[in-house]
């Protein structure tokens, strides 16, 4: 069992954070589910070129990249509640009318307001992805690990059975279907996570029940928890700059945060460029068209989604660092192998497609569900002098920042402007280069400032 007798003893807790963890899911299929039809949608039913339809599948990271590095200098922990559920409507109301806009027949209307749905979507992201790591592990610190990879589970999940999903209901109903089923599914979610999750640390059900404010010593006396201790000295600061634009700043003061996340940007390049470029691939190379190639994402999905639990496992054990410096490096040999048939042409089959996508799942496992806690530890030891729950929200929009940076990355440049030019499997291979010298970076940064160790999100 993932959690302990004394965890699922507070029902309510229980079910916020199975709502909330849909939630994710329901993200990752709305973000996933364009990707077998969508590019073809578009370029052939409405004449939109190639480098416009990368541009508007990144535009909805372009505008998470915006806010997810303008929201910590101006938001607050409290409330995290209120933003997560902001940003879920958000992106389910406009996933909606993303699904309407096929209706214009004019390829400069429709992508424009493509445009548009995607930026707010973008928003919503930026603050379900921002936000809901710190809010979700508040509720159980002791199991950050293994809750950090439920959500990024559903999220593997969400992103697994996105294009299956999309490719059934777009040959059942056309373009709109799939995007009013799924924002409607998450209006529904937003709404039962709104009234389901505690209003704070301060609510009185989370007082009784929650682990993150009722937590004994070693004598059976009630101690403070470890995620609200606060520098004193940050308690003596101005009240007229927030607290949350002080930690932020502290944050990116740091030169290790710097150079640790160059890998962490790169991480997004090959997912987006799956996007753009796998659907086009599978139809010119194998005629495979948008109804059947969305279960090819399965693979990647549903390996990712399996394997992170997994991983979120030995994150609570304090391998952190040991899971990402392991598999950020299966991940670069992952992405070569995209590139073989160009030395092997027996490979050039459909199957060694799937092969690949499900290796490729396993690697992005071990990637993202450690890095809240290795930036956190990196933050920490870099002389970060503020209180914890602040850092664990600016360490939240700081991985959807960087995550977005790669996405649009792989969406714009190297799915729009590299992949027209040099094809599937040499963009592949020019993005493995890129991987390489972000590990040199990254892992090499934890091997030499003495990060390669355990850690823990709670104290040992």
């Amino acid at each position: 069992m993932i959690f302990t007798e004394e965890f699922v003893a507070s029902a309510k807790l229980f079910v916020a954070l199975g709502l909330s963890i849909l939630i994710y899911m329901a993200d990752g299929i709305n973000l996933s589910q364009l990707a077998p039809f969508f590019p073809n949608e578009a370029e052939l039913n409405k004449g939109v070129s190639e480098l416009l339809v990368g541009a508007i599948t990144g535009c909805f990271d372009f505008s998470m990249l915006f806010f997810s590095i303008l929201l910590p200098f101006v938001v607050k922990p409290e409330w995290n509640k209120l933003l997560f559920f902001s940003g879920a409507l958000l992106g389910a109301l406009f996933n909606m009318v993303f699904g309407l806009v096929d209706v214009i027949n004019s390829s400069q209307w429709f992508a424009s307001l493509s445009f548009i749905c995607r930026l707010f979507m973008g928003l919503g992201g930026a603050l379900v992805w921002g936000t809901g790591i710190p809010l979700l592990t508040s509720i159980a610190p002791e199991y950050a690990g293994r809750v950090t990879s439920l959500a990024e589970s559903a999220i593997g999940f969400g992103l697994a059975i996105g294009p299956p999903l999309g490719s059934a209901m777009y040959s059942l109903g056309g373009y709109e279907l799939p995007f009013l089923t799924s924002g409607a599914i998450e209006l529904v979610l937003a709404l039962l996570v709104f009234y389901a999750l505690p209003n704070g640390p301060a609510d009185e059900d989370n007082e009784k029940k929650s682990l993150l404010d009722k937590k004994t010593d070693g004598d059976g006396e009630e101690a403070e928890p470890m995620l609200k201790k606060t520098d004193e000295s940050f308690q003596n600061e101005s009240p007229e700059i927030p607290s949350t634009f002080r930690a932020a700043l502290d944050f990116l003061a740091i030169r290790g945060i710097w150079v640790y996340s160059v890998f962490l940007i790169l991480l997004g390049v090959p997912l987006a460029l799956l996007d753009v470029a796998l659907s086009p691939y599978l139809l010119e190379q194998f005629d495979i068209e948008g109804d059947f190639s969305g279960w090819y994402f399965l693979a990647a999905g549903a390996f990712y989604a399996v394997c992170s639990q997994f991983v979120g496992w030995a994150t609570d054990k304090g391998f952190a660092a040991h899971s990402f410096f392991w598999l950020s490096n299966m991940l670069i040999i992952v992405t070569g192998m995209y590139s073989l048939p160009l030395l092997m042409p027996f490979l050039e089959n459909k199957y060694y497609v799937v092969f690949v996508l499900a290796l490729n799942g396993i690697a992005m496992s071990g990637t993202f569900v450690p890095i809240y806690l290795i930036l956190q530890e990196i933050a920490q030891k870099g002389g970060y002098s503020h209180d914890l729950e602040n850092l664990q929200l600016v360490v939240g929009f700081w991985v959807t920042f960087t995550l977005s940076a790669g996405r649009i990355l792989g969406s714009v440049v190297f799915g729009g402007l590299i992949y027209p030019a040099i094809e599937f499997e040499m963009t592949f291979l020019s993005v493995c280069g890129c991987l390489i010298v972000g590990s040199v970076c990254s892992n090499g940064y934890l091997l030499f400032s003495g990060n390669y160790r355990k850690m823990y999100y709670t104290e040992e």
